[in-house]
């Protein structure tokens, strides 16, 4: 199966295999549009800051994972060579800027995606009775004024996606001074363990002007203590790795974040603070208690709550809630001999954070964007709070492909927008489409033709029903 790519857009088309053990054709589509500010007068009229433009550089596609620059173990973008999604991810690359740009100790960040509004329904029309007439019985006078208040007044569109996330300026678990912990000790003997009080405290933020949304400031983490640290020797022999292999431990969902801590690791190095998360949920935020109960091994990952994973960005592949959707990889499975196991769901493909996916967009959806670039940035509003906003709206028309067979028959295939990058800073949106087409053995010979929605090659398509002109005719031919 040829490409021949009509636009200025890269693709590229692969094979991958189902999960029913078949072979499907997919084309990947990528588009990269730049933030253009609008004057005031299309502000006042649009509600908007910013519209879309295709950008005259179109950013080449992604074939491997691009490691976070301030972790070790973080993710901030992955391969783009993935099979179709069943929901659209919404990944976030940016910064996290103070109202402002002033340093503060604590300000919140957020994204909401909002579909089209809707035309409300108008009253049925009736035809104009001529002079002297009267309605039947039974019939209604049309509501001419629900009829003028309808057309100003569309229903407001769906709400997609709502995140609001907390960033914090640096600040530390810290270990309570002796006196208090031995206080809590004669608590906890007095009480029978019915009341335990935390052994840490969390101190209060510095000031903090921006900081990147990256896994690495969020909760998580990730620890390793070998046979050279002094530390190792306070580790019971049934905890210690066969030979002199390290002892390792992390919190699955965020290896790369900050302030877990296993039990073992504290008894072995005895820290005094600990780093503690800057990125939290201002419904459920980080609290010592939480991560003291996570050290015990009494906090689970996958729970929502203070220890949740947090972010705008990608979940590691490894993680619990991309795992959830891999399946049995067990000997069934390898009996079996299928590419999947028989419970793997393509949900899998998602690794946008859970409340970042939506429904696969169909174009018009409306963006908005608080606290995600500098204040300085050109088109950038300020809300009553003083927050920095942007707000703009996706393309409506989106390129899609078409398959021309050997016959000379167009067959249309959509190419769908699963993917949408946000990098507000550098003024960028990435959509990402993919087009799925089965495999056919007696049809290999096809050449699959992407083109844009105002190419006039797409006529026929539009509108089949209609004769097609001589022009119209060449101008297929040439595309074919």
């Amino acid at each position: 199966m040829g490409l021949r790519n009509l636009s200025p857009l890269p693709c590229l088309p692969f094979k991958v295999q189902t999960s029913q053990g078949g072979v499907q054709q997919v084309v990947l589509v990528k588009l990269t549009l730049d933030l253009v500010a609008l004057d005031p007068a299309e502000r006042a009229v649009t509600g908007l800051t910013h519209r879309l433009k295709l950008a005259r550089e179109q950013e080449a596609l992604r074939f491997a994972d691009v490691p976070a620059p301030e972790s070790d173990f973080g993710l901030l973008l992955e391969s783009e060579l993935t099979p179709a999604k069943p929901r659209c991810d919404v990944i976030v690359v940016a910064e996290a800027h103070a109202p402002g740009d002033k340093p503060t100790r604590r300000f919140p960040v957020g994204l909401t995606l909002t579909a089209s509004d809707q035309p409300r329904a108008k009253p049925r029309h009736t035809r104009l009775l001529p002079p002297g007439m009267d309605l039947l019985p039974g019939q209604r006078r049309p509501s001419w004024a629900g009829v003028v208040w309808a057309e100003p007044n569309p229903r407001p569109g769906e709400l997609l996606l709502s995140k609001r996330l907390m960033v914090t300026g640096e600040r530390w678990l810290k270990r309570r001074t002796w006196i208090a912990r031995t206080l809590a000790w004669w608590v906890k003997l007095a009480t029978l363990g019915l009341v335990r009080r935390c052994p840490w405290k969390l101190t209060r933020p510095r000031p903090i002007a921006r900081l990147p949304l990256e896994p690495g400031f969020a909760y998580g983490g990730q620890v390793q203590l070998s046979p050279a640290e002094p530390g190792f020797r306070r580790l019971p022999r049934n905890q210690r790795g066969p030979g002199a292999e390290p002892v390792q431990g992390a919190w699955e969902p965020n290896p790369a974040g900050r302030g877990f801590v296993p039990a073992w690791y504290l008894k072995a190095i005895r820290p005094r603070r600990l780093p503690a998360p800057q990125i939290e949920d201002p419904a459920r935020p980080f609290t010592a208690r939480a991560a003291w109960r996570a050290m015990k091994g009494q906090g689970k990952p996958q729970a929502p709550g203070p220890l949740a994973a947090q972010g705008m960005g990608v979940q590691p592949r490894n993680g619990p809630v991309r795992l959830s959707h891999a399946g049995s990889w067990d000997d069934a499975w390898v009996e079996a001999g299928t590419p999947y196991p028989a419970d793997f769901s393509p949900a899998f493909w998602n690794g946008a954070h859970p409340d970042l996916q939506c429904r696969v967009l169909e174009g018009d959806e409306i963006l908005e964007l608080t606290n995600l670039c500098p204040v300085r940035t050109p088109g950038a509003a300020l809300d009553a709070m003083g927050n920095t906003v942007l707000k703009f709206r996706l393309p409506g028309l989106f390129p899609y492909i078409l398959i021309t067979c050997q016959d000379g028959d167009l067959i249309p295939a959509p190419a769908l927008l699963d993917t949408l990058i946000l990098e507000p800073g550098a003024g960028r949106v990435t959509c990402l489409q993919r087009a799925c087409i089965p495999v056919d053995p007696e049809t290999r010979d096809l050449a699959l033709l992407l083109i844009m929605p105002q190419d006039p090659r797409m006529i026929p398509i539009q509108a089949p029903s209609q004769p097609e002109g001589p022009e119209q005719e060449q101008e297929v031919a040439h595309g074919q």
